[in-house]
């Protein structure tokens, strides 16, 4: 049960939350936009320092994960507009200044709104990790205690993978979308959640400073790590997702987040964006800044400029009313060649429509605005508190699944709900048949014992 003092501090930020909102109405720039979702942050970050004390119970907490990776995707799209010249980097549909301060005040909202369901909720709380990795360490032990079938699965596709990239030859010379044509196949997507949630088993067995079977640990860990080198190659949305997991397992493992910490996280951070502007040769030594950046971030202004559409097409959608997410997200659990008539994805139609080159990755507020147009301001926020309420309470059936939603914060601002949904439901029945079904009968006696 909250106390009164818990209670009138929620209600206390709800209010600061709610005059952010009103000074949200009246800003007419993007620096000043900047500035208050800068400073709302800041602010959040004051009341999660409050509530939850260090910076290693807030990295547990779902809550603090889901509204610090929101920052990004409106920050980072500004920037490379403003670097830009205040000009559109991409030309298929309008995009100015108006626009773009049309839609970072429509993103404001929905950002101030989750806060505040967020706030007087009291759903901002942080998970016991440490405790719930070693209620389940047992079991993870008698996992990794012989060959299992996810260290054939990672052996096969990492020699496999191997062997295609070397027998093209000049791969490096490649393009990005050249290198996706080779690595990639119909089984890709599938394999990269499996690798993605072996290295964080293997994660949670080295932090809890077990080396038994050291030697096959280690074969472990080439194999995945030679997976990851390929994979980061032409891709690093999965790679991202793991991290973010690993940073989340590694913090609750710490007493104290030293500043050298923090520093690493900042530099990994710096590095990964770009990796992208060097994966496609793009450097300040034979490109311009504004090009650097725009390599570097692009994921981010991409998926910001669909909501940028949207938004200006506000009153002019058909809207879905939530089929986009209830129909979407059922069909999304069967593969293709099941079911044939499957919808086709936000981001397919929107490329499609727009007779695009390229495809673009949807987002939330986007998929809001299909489906409920101005309302989305209200639905998008309630759709994230939903997800927050969901982690917070599956943390007693297994500690790694609000540590996967966390994770997938990243893909559930970068996509379209189902794929959200259908990735977290692969990725717990994966946890299932790990933690209920593969267990030696040694570690069974042990446990009898």
């Amino acid at each position: 049960m909250i106390n009164k003092k818990e209670l009138g501090i929620n209600v206390l930020f709800s209010v600061l939350y709610t005059i952010m909102m009103v000074i949200n109405y009246f800003l007419c720039d993007l620096i000043s936009q900047i500035v208050l979702l800068v400073f709302t942050y800041l602010l959040f970050l004051v009341y999660c320092k409050k509530k939850l004390k260090s910076l290693n119970l807030m990295l547990s907490s779902p809550a603090f994960i889901y509204a610090s990776v929101f920052i990004p995707y409106v920050l980072f799209a500004i920037v490379v507009f403003i670097v830009n010249h205040y000009q559109p980097v991409i030309h298929y549909y309008k995009i100015n200044t108006e626009t773009m301060t049309n839609t970072t005040t429509f993103y404001i909202y929905i950002y101030l709104i989750t806060l505040i369901l967020l706030t007087i909720s009291n759903q901002i709380k942080s998970l016991n990790i440490k405790d719930g990795i070693s209620v389940k360490f047992s079991k993870l032990k008698s996992f990794f205690n012989k060959i299992n079938i996810l260290d054939v699965i990672i052996v096969f596709f990492s020699i496999y993978n191997l062997y295609k990239v070397l027998s093209f030859g000049n791969f490096l010379s490649l393009t990005t979308l050249q290198k996706r044509e080779i690595t990639n196949s119909e089984v890709s997507h599938y394999v990269n959640l499996i690798v993605m949630i072996y290295s964080l088993l293997l994660t949670c067995y080295y932090i809890n400073n077990n080396y038994e079977k050291k030697k096959l640990m280690i074969f472990r860990i080439i194999f995945t790590i030679l997976y990851w080198i390929i994979y980061i190659t032409c891709e690093r949305r999965i790679i991202v997702t793991f991290l973010l997991g690993f940073i989340i397992l590694y913090a609750a493992r710490l007493v104290k987040i030293k500043l050298k910490n923090v520093l690493i996280f900042i530099l990994s951070v710096i590095a990964l964006l770009l990796s992208a502007s060097i994966r496609g040769n793009v450097t300040l030594n034979n490109h311009k800044t504004e090009d650097v950046v725009f390599m570097s971030l692009g994921e981010f202004y991409l998926t910001y400029s669909i909501s940028n559409y949207y938004v200006e097409q506000i009153n002019n959608i058909d809207y879905e009313y939530g089929k986009t997410y209830v129909v979407s997200s059922f069909y999304s659990l069967f593969p293709s060649f099941l079911v044939s008539n499957k919808p086709e994805g936000l981001a397919n139609k929107f490329e499609k429509d727009h007779n695009l080159n390229v495809g673009f990755s949807f987002n939330p507020v986007s998929e809001g605005i299909i489906n409920f147009g101005k309302y989305a301001i209200i639905s998008v926020p309630f759709l994230i508190f939903l997800i927050i309420i969901i982690s917070n309470k599956i943390y007693k059936f297994n500690v790694l699944m609000p540590i996967i939603i966390s994770m997938f914060s990243i893909d559930f601002y970068r996509g379209q709900f189902s794929n959200f949904f259908f990735d977290s439901i692969y990725c717990f029945v994966i946890l299932f048949l790990i933690f209920n079904i593969n267990h030696t009968s040694k570690y069974r006696k042990k446990e009898v014992q």
